[in-house]
């Protein structure tokens, strides 16, 4: 509810207090807005479902899927899926999705001229037998009195592998390798030395092993300049 005051030139009349009373109606709505495929194995299928809310949700449909991902795999079924009338979408990440992250718009258009697109935010993440944490590095450019060491583990929970070797596409850069637990767990050392000249940089550590559907495992390397205070 709202109040409104409107002044007029009537003598009789100066003020006319006006009441605005309104109710807020969705008419169609996804009830997720974001949908997360979290570490999934590689090798292994992952399914989520979404449901259509809104005072249309019952009378309206998909009719046309939009997004870039070559693999994931987005459906609509108007009875709905897995004997559930609510599970009207469906998002599929197949065994053989690559490894790495990704980030995905997806764009459903509806039959409903009041909401005839609903956008969907898809990320995740398809680990394979090892995994590099973190999966970026960050190095800031100045006021540097020393060499500054940034590190990454590289763990298999229990697959045993070998790290082959390490390289940075940074000049300037260098990288250690040490192994941690035998044929387990490594760890890469990426280090910025003192004398640094180079401008800012975004580049990539690239950890070879020999694991045939992972043979490379990449990492982003940042070189930012410091941020000053803010007035």
């Amino acid at each position: 509810m709202k109040q409104i005051s409107v002044s007029t030139n009537d003598p009789n009349h100066a003020t006319v207090n006006l009441t605005v009373r309104a109710q807020i109606v969705t008419a169609l709505a996804l009830d997720q807005t974001t949908v997360a495929f979290r570490q999934v194995p590689k090798g292994q299928e992952a399914v989520r479902y979404l449901s259509l809310t809104g005072k249309y949700a019952d009378q309206s449909d998909i009719v046309a899927v939009k997004h870039n991902n070559p693999v994931l795999r987005v459906e609509y079924s108007k009875s709905g899926y897995e004997n559930a009338p609510e599970r009207r979408i469906r998002l599929t990440l197949p065994a053989d999705a690559p490894i790495g992250r990704f980030t995905e718009q997806v764009i459903l258009e509806t039959n409903n001229p009041l909401a005839p697109t609903l956008k969907l935010m898809v990320t995740g993440e398809v680990i394979g037998v090892a995994r590099a944490v973190p999966y970026r590095l960050v190095f800031t450019l100045s006021h540097r009195g020393a060499d500054v060491n940034r590190q990454v583990r590289v763990n298999s929970e229990s697959t045993p592998f070998k790290i082959l070797g390490v390289r940075c596409d940074v000049p300037g850069l260098l990288t250690r390798l040490e192994e941690v637990t035998p044929g387990l767990s490594y760890l890469v050392t990426v280090t910025l030395p003192a004398d640094f000249a180079g401008e800012p940089f975004n580049g990539l550590l690239a950890i070879e092993t020999d694991i045939p559907d992972q043979k490379t495992i990449e990492v982003r390397v940042l070189g930012q300049p410091r941020r000053g205070p803010t007035s």
